[in-house]
């Protein structure tokens, strides 16, 4: 500071006010400078922290996705062997003995194989567009839309399936003395006589069309739909 004060005076005394403002607004200009660069300094570092933390919110939402995938691919072999059997005891000339070789039959309308999305790196991605204020990622905004509208379509699928299972055990409940021995898997020819009636056919077909043309079909989407995704997000992580 001294020395800094000696040349301002020195100036001031052999040059004139001129030169000894030119030199303070160079001063000002190196002050500046030197604020703007340790700004920039301090942002890249913030950037790269805040592009760390995404990448490892990505990392964990493509292993959710990962075990989605694989739970759903499960999910639709057993919606296939269902679909066959739809096909089979929706048939006018079904018979008991069809029933006899495949008794996966007689649970068509009262069973459900239940599946939910993983919901950890999705919640995780919420908290981060919440908290950041730099502009959202493209891909995460993808990934957070698509996760909410199959979320839901799956959730409401899944709604309604569990209802129906609901009614039609309360309605053999009610009506059907011989629902204990359907249960326990003794199965009876009064049984057998309900399971070929245009009832059983009509409450199948209501069940089917929740199972398959809805539930399964959302589920081959989302498998669409993940497989893209985990493509995206393949390519950023590898980067």
């Amino acid at each position: 500071m001294k020395a800094f004060n000696t040349t301002r005076f020195n100036l001031i005394k052999m040059k004139g006010v001129k030169k000894y403002i030119l030199y303070a607004i160079g001063e000002i200009i190196l002050v500046v400078v030197g604020i703007l660069i340790a700004v920039t300094i301090n942002n890249a570092n913030e950037n790269r922290k805040a592009d760390n933390q995404l990448n490892n919110i990505l990392s964990t939402y493509r292993q959710d996705i990962i075990t989605d995938s694989t739970i759903v691919n499960q999910n639709l072999k057993l919606l296939n062997t269902k679909k066959e059997l739809y096909t089979l005891f929706l048939n006018d000339t079904v018979t008991v003995e069809d029933y006899n070789k495949n008794p996966m039959g007689y649970g068509l309308i009262t069973t459900h194989n239940p599946f939910q999305l993983q919901k950890r790196g999705y919640k995780l991605l919420l908290d981060y567009t919440d908290n950041n204020t730099r502009e959202t990622d493209s891909l995460v905004l993808q990934i957070i839309g698509t996760h909410q509208v199959f979320d839901n379509l799956l959730s409401q699928s899944q709604e309604r399936i569990n209802k129906d299972i609901d009614d039609n055990l309360f309605y053999f409940k009610n009506n059907k003395s011989w629902l204990s021995d359907l249960l326990t898997e003794n199965i009876t020819s009064e049984i057998n006589a309900y399971y070929l009636s245009k009832d059983y056919k009509n409450r199948l077909a209501l069940h089917q069309t929740f199972t398959i043309n809805n539930w399964m079909t959302f589920l081959q989407y989302y498998q669409t739909s993940a497989k893209t995704i985990l493509q995206q997000l393949n390519t950023r992580l590898e980067e």
